[in-house]
């Protein structure tokens, strides 16, 4: 069952804890992916940054409510 993380006293819907942790991280990937010159490769770069944002999202959810089952 899913439940909410309690924020001094607000609670937030994990998905949205989720949501922020990737986005940090994305944030990371994307500076390592322009100082390699990676975006040359990619016809449109604002659309395989949100992939990756929507990848990571479902990567920290899976983690998130993956351990939260099986405690």
């Amino acid at each position: 069952m899913m439940h909410e993380v309690d924020l001094y006293g607000v609670l937030i819907s994990p998905l949205l804890v989720c949501f922020v942790a990737a986005w940090v991280t994305s944030q990371f990937v994307t500076r390592a992916l322009e100082r390699v010159s990676f975006y040359r490769f990619v016809a449109s770069r604002q659309l395989f940054d949100l992939a990756t944002l929507i990848t990571l999202t479902g990567f920290f959810a899976l983690v998130f409510f993956g351990l939260e089952n099986r405690l």
